[in-house]
């Protein structure tokens, strides 16, 4: 997990703020495979284990306030003395200390309890309204897609939805450790998840961090997509002992890439309606609580691949050296993907001349809006992967969903609201074909089925898109 960013940032970004703040950890114990072990570089055999379990991990604190700080203090040793000296060297980042490394304890409840003290804060903003009240429209954005009920839902929906997953994150030299009361540590299953928490922090001292405010929204997470994917790479060889220095090894780098490929399946398997560790409220309301995780998980399922693909294309250059290699692997970290389209099909990034391909980009005035009798709340950029979240979340499967969004080639959004109070979502998105545009119609029907007010119009390769709720369409 990168960083902490609330809800709302100074600029909302809808629904890609929340796969800003999720982390899946995926600690369950490795099974045998039929990959086969070959010599390292360094002479110990690099093990390939079977993708783990999607679970959720054991959150131990202690609990007392003098057995906290012992605990916080042997966690902060650790990661001092022994995990960011490994990492560094192993990445070829020497940590220069120009960060201070502090590490704090929480859990649900605190995240909780810090989440509601946040939200009934005054918003600066806007005078007598609290940072919920400017989000309330984003419980009306989700109702008129079809993703609930009850726009009122879901902020509650939401903070239950983030903690639930939570197992360490990352800010401005701060690693945070989520413990729950009255269980033991387990340092082994803290492990990897550290690891990934000190590749940030070498990331932040080298390549710092771009914030939300500071480019569009889909280009922020493109690039969100590629930092969290080179520190769940790394995080990935550590946690299965592999040394990085392997990777240099054609063969080792084909096997590694199919067992990147069958992590993110398993990671794309998962549906909250099935795991018994689920809360309430999200199986209360599964289409937004998929949603959401089906768009966060993304930077850590399909970001791994990004790094494979830049290390595939090292490797058949013929750069063995590891020193030299790893700094070219980091490079990218400087010239990132500028969409998310980029994350899913790598081979797009304008690193890659041949194959490069940057969305067609919709500006923010490609809508007129009668000001008058409407207001516009936000607009935003939608991206090829969270068609597909939104397309899975309303049932469609996965295959289906890829195959459906596959030809996007540039997207906004608008969410309006009218005198009356009533919400609507405007979308005009760009498709590369007629074929794919026609593809992705028949889908979309198909997934509303009923959930939300759909109107389609279609110019060239362009397609306009207004949902509008069905509550609020009968009583307008």
């Amino acid at each position: 997990m990168t960083r902490r960013i609330m809800l709302n940032a100074k600029k909302p970004c809808l629904l890609h703020v929340p796969r800003l703040v999720l982390v899946l950890l995926l600690l369950a114990s490795c099974q045998s495979t039929n990959v086969k072990e070959t010599k390292s570089s360094r002479s110990h055999k690099a093990k390939l284990p079977q993708p783990p379990q999607v679970t959720q991990p054991s959150r131990p604190k202690p609990t007392t306030k003098d057995e906290n700080e012992e605990l916080r203090q042997e966690i902060e040793t650790w990661i001092k003395d022994d995990i960011v000296p490994k990492v560094s060297k192993a990445i070829y980042l020497p940590y220069d200390g120009s960060i201070p490394i502090k590490v704090e304890l929480t859990n649900v409840s605190e995240q909780l309890a810090y989440m509601e003290e946040y939200y009934r804060q005054e918003d600066p903003e806007n005078p007598g309204k609290t940072y919920a009240n400017r989000n309330d429209w984003i419980g009306e954005y989700v109702t008129v897609l079809g993703l609930l009920q009850d726009a009122n839902d879901f902020l509650p929906v939401y903070k239950d939805f983030r903690s639930s997953f939570a197992a360490a994150s990352y800010y401005n030299g701060t690693i945070e450790v989520y413990l729950e009361p009255d269980q033991p540590l387990d340092k082994d299953r803290l492990y990897s998840s550290l690891v990934h928490e000190v590749v940030h922090l070498l990331q932040d001292q080298y390549f710092p961090f771009r914030h939300p405010d500071v480019y569009q929204d889909n280009e922020y997470e493109a690039h969100k997509g590629l930092i969290e994917g080179h520190a769940k790479f790394i995080d990935l060889l550590f946690r299965n002992e592999i040394n990085p220095d392997d990777v240099t090894n054609p063969e080792f780098s084909k096997r590694f890439k199919k067992y990147l490929e069958d992590y993110r399946v398993q990671l794309e398997s998962y549906n909250i309606s099935n795991d018994p560790s689920a809360t309430q409220k999200q199986l209360q309301h599964p289409e937004l609580s998929n949603f959401l995780l089906y768009d966060a998980v993304t930077p850590y399922s399909y970001g791994p691949l990004i790094v494979s693909y830049i290390i595939e294309d090292l490797v058949e250059q013929g750069i063995v050296n590891p020193a030299v290699f790893w700094k070219k692997v980091h490079a990218f970290l400087d010239n990132p993907p500028v969409s998310m389209e980029q994350v899913l099909h790598p081979e797009k990034m304008a690193a890659f001349a041949e194959t490069a391909d940057a969305p067609d980009p919709v500006n923010e005035d490609a809508l007129t809006i009668n000001t008058s009798e409407e207001t516009l709340l936000e607009t935003t950029i939608f991206g090829e992967n969270t068609w597909r979240s939104l397309l899975r979340a309303y049932g469609i499967d996965t295959a289906e969903a890829v195959a459906a969004a596959a030809g996007w080639d540039g997207d906004r959004v608008w969410v309006l609201r009218n005198n009356d109070g009533v919400h609507s979502v405007h979308m005009l998105i760009r498709f590369d074909s007629d074929q794919d545009l026609q593809e992705f119609v028949t889908t979309l029907k198909k997934a509303i089925d009923g959930k939300s007010i759909l109107h389609v119009e279609v110019d060239a390769l362009e397609l306009r898109l207004v949902f509008t709720a069905k509550s609020e369409q009968s009583e307008s």
